[in-house]
């Protein structure tokens, strides 16, 4: 969705006159009702950029949050149909503003913006303008949202489990019956269980009519939060089942829209098919690669929302590689100018005392980190996971617990003795303490380094897990697995003590030899989960965009021989 002025299409704006184009900003629905104090503000955060005849502003699909202003120049917009087609929806004109929704929202864009003429935009960038809005919120009270944003917005409060890019298409639980079938069955056995009460031991009826009474309400109410606690949804970038027992587990499992290879519906008794409803099974490649919506309603019309949205998602692919295809041609027929090489960047090579004190810092957090390494550790492009702290506790609490006891039991003699000193000359008692007191320090190390040598590496094209015995006394063990290889990432916690702590296993599916790999006990299982879908993501996006660019060059290349064959054939026919 782009928003549009009236006054961008006004025929006497024909130049680049900021006054113009300021008011025509203003105008816009999304700024109509700011103060000028307020919309001052705003024009405080403008950035100006200068976009060559036929580069993209906005791609398809693509992550670009920016809120644009045409200052000079035209720009068309192209989007897709329902068939999958792209068309040229609309031009925008001097002082027309678009990309609100991606700006407002964070979400994809749906559509792609081409410059048709060199063209000079002034843009906000998102996160300065959420900054902004953080300070006055006023701001936020006087702007109105169009009622798509409204909407997204919304749903992104409500999911915690929602991407800031993600939209969501599709939110359901299981059938209403599923919930009222297991409730029937419950109230016949309560009935029968008052019934045979009654009739074969009358004496004995109040006790259990209460306690039976007792459990059946809390039967009940514990189906319904089972029933209400787990989801699935379709995004316009994956599908996801989470499912959460009260006190016992949490698992999310997930398939993102392009990695589908089939989806099936499947019913299995006649009230299903009565009430319209079944289990969808969404299918990956390899092995376990697999996301069931169980007994949901309506399951046919879920299927055709999962198969268009993959079909769209590759839809959109085509459509961005399109229009860097129709950028690439326009440069190797000279009808645009190549792009300037940009200049690296000089680091100034004064130290100043601001970066004396930051390096200072980062020094005690490195030693800090030496001694209690943090359970995720950002180092450059690659992430670094730990076992949760809690398993260190579950695995040294007795050596700690006996070092404990030993050091009180020796500082309780050394207090207590009135003869210590003579106590503690003697080789044969000096020696045996010494020697238990190094032994359980050892354990206690040992123990220690155990947990801290394993750890999980996420890069930027690969996954590892490094296993490495306390002091490499007995090796390493190491297992790698690309990015490329990976199907499908499980996140699951088991049990009340890991729901309390937020501790789970990650389980990456790949369709290498090596087998899956699990990320055992690490602290926020979604969180990992998600940092590796999205390099997955940003691996694949790098590996097509590589293998795309090679492609667009060849082209391009073709096409401007030919082109230089068509000149120089056509001059020689000259008389």
């Amino acid at each position: 969705m782009s928003s549009q002025n009236t006054a961008g299409n006004n025929p006497r704006m024909s130049s680049d006159a900021p006054r113009n184009v300021l008011l025509a900003l203003r105008a816009q629905p999304l700024f109509a009702n700011l103060t000028d104090d307020e919309f001052q503000d705003i024009i405080a955060l403008l950035h100006s950029e200068t976009i060559e005849l036929g580069d993209l502003i906005v791609d398809m699909g693509g992550t670009n949050t920016r809120y644009y202003v045409l200052r000079s120049g035209r720009a068309v917009v192209r989007r897709l149909d329902d068939q999958g087609a792209e068309y040229i929806a609309q031009q925008f004109r001097i002082g027309d503003a678009f990309n609100d929704r991606s700006f407002l929202t964070g979400a994809r864009s749906e559509e792609s913006i081409e410059a048709v003429e060199k063209a000079k935009l002034w843009y906000l960038a998102r996160d300065e303008f959420q900054a902004l809005l953080q300070r006055r919120p006023s701001i936020k009270q006087h702007l109105q949202y169009p009622p798509e944003v409204i909407q997204i917005l919304n749903r992104l409060r409500r999911r915690d489990w929602l991407r800031p890019d993600e939209n969501e298409l599709l939110y359901r639980k299981k059938h209403p019956l599923v919930f009222i079938g297991a409730f029937i069955t419950a109230l016949l056995v309560y009935a029968l269980i008052m019934v045979l009460t009654y009739v074969l031991a009358q004496s004995l009826f109040p006790p259990i009519a209460g306690l039976a009474t007792l459990f059946m309400a809390g039967f009940t109410l514990w189906r319904f939060y089972d029933w209400r606690n787990d989801f699935y949804a379709v995004t316009d970038q994956r599908v996801v089942h989470r499912e959460r027992v009260l006190l016992a587990s949490d698992k999310q499992n997930e398939i993102q829209l392009h990695k589908i290879q089939d989806v099936t519906v499947r019913r299995q008794a006649f009230i299903e098919m009565l009430f319209d409803i079944g289990s969808v099974v969404i299918q990956a490649a390899g092995m376990g690669s697999v996301v069931v919506f169980e007994l949901i309603g309506s399951p046919d019309d879920v299927t055709r929302l999962i198969y268009e949205q993959r079909t769209r998602a590759m839809s959109q692919t085509r459509a961005s590689e399109r229009a860097k295809i129709r950028s690439e041609i326009r440069r190797e027929l000279e009808l645009a100018p190549r792009p300037k090489a940009a200049a690296p960047a000089h680091e100034p090579t004064r130290t100043t005392f601001r970066k004396r004190l930051r390096r200072s810092f980062s020094t005690l957090g490195q030693m800090r980190s030496a001694v209690l390494p943090h359970m995720r550790l950002v180092q450059g492009n690659q992430i670094v996971y730990r076992k949760h702290w809690l398993v260190l506790v579950g695995t040294a609490w007795f050596p700690a617990l006996c070092l404990l006891l030993y050091t009180g039991v020796i500082i309780a003699l050394v207090a207590g003795s009135q003869n210590a000193a003579e106590l503690f000359s003697q080789t044969c008692v000096v020696l045996p303490a010494m020697l238990m007191g190094l032994g359980l320090a050892f354990w206690l190390l040992w123990r220690y380094e155990d947990w801290r040598n394993d750890i999980y590496i996420l890069t930027s094209d690969r996954l590892v897990d490094i296993d490495r015995s306390p002091f490499g006394l007995q090796g390493t063990k190491r297992r790698d697995a690309s990015l490329s290889a990976v199907q499908n990432v499980t996140s699951s916690t088991q049990g009340p003590i890991d729901l309390l702590f937020d501790m789970g296993n990650v389980v990456i599916r790949t369709a290498g030899a090596g087998g899956d790999l699990t990320f055992d006990n690490v602290h926020n299982p979604r969180s990992v989960q998600r940092d590796i879908m999205n390099r997955m993501e940003a691996f694949e996006s790098s590996v097509r965009e590589q293998q795309a660019a090679s492609r667009r060059q060849e082209l391009a290349e073709w096409l401007g021989i030919y082109d230089e064959l068509t000149r120089l054939h056509e001059r020689k026919q000259m008389p």
